[in-house]
């Protein structure tokens, strides 16, 4: 089923969100960069990407919302290797991922139990993904050698995405109703100020 209600215009202040999230994410990205070694870094990033992406979505139920905030993230996030690269590869990698979401979360609308699986299976494929598409941007025969760590990776990467994914929906199916969030919502898709 093919979710053509996601496709609506973008308002300055979805936008501002939008950042607004980024940044916070961000700060806790370099917080993590600072304190934590590579592989909890890795977690916690992971964890942080997932929060912050879903959260924009949720709120602003618009197509390439999560494009915007991961292009946000990249650029705020630039200089340093909290996935293991940094610079324009990392802005091209995390949009090209998320582009992988944006499909499945614009195509398969499937909910299980209140869940919503296209946000869950979306997030932990493009985020996988991510750790696909960086080799291949460096050179593709980095790819053709598939080794067990980075067959570890992809199994560490899409079950913290499943994870951080999926007790977020939980959270998130309680605030949603909520009468601020409604309000929130409300204000964010509202044509004036």
């Amino acid at each position: 089923m093919f979710a053509i209600e996601l496709f609506q215009i973008i308002r300055i202040k979805q936008l501002i969100f939008t950042l607004f999230v980024a940044a916070i994410t961000s700060l806790f990205i370099y917080l993590a960069n600072y304190f934590l070694p590579p592989v909890p870094l890795l977690i916690v990033s992971l964890f942080l990407l997932t929060i912050g992406m879903n959260l924009c979505v949720y709120m602003l139920r618009r197509f390439g919302i999560a494009t915007i905030f991961m292009f946000f993230i990249a650029m705020l996030t630039f200089n340093i290797s909290e996935l293991g690269f940094y610079g324009w590869n990392k802005v091209l990698t995390y949009v090209i991922a998320i582009v992988i979401f944006e499909i499945i979360y614009l195509i398969f609308k499937i909910e299980i139990s209140s869940l919503p699986l296209d946000m869950i299976f979306g997030t932990a494929i493009s985020l996988t993904s991510i750790f696909l598409i960086s080799p291949m941007l460096l050179s593709q025969t980095l790819l053709l050698i598939f080794t067990t760590e980075l067959i570890n990776l992809l199994i560490m990467t899409f079950a913290t995405s499943i994870i951080s994914s999926t007790i977020f929906a939980l959270i998130w199916g309680k605030l949603a109703s909520t009468k601020k969030i409604v309000k929130f919502e409300a204000y964010l898709s509202s044509l004036g100020r």
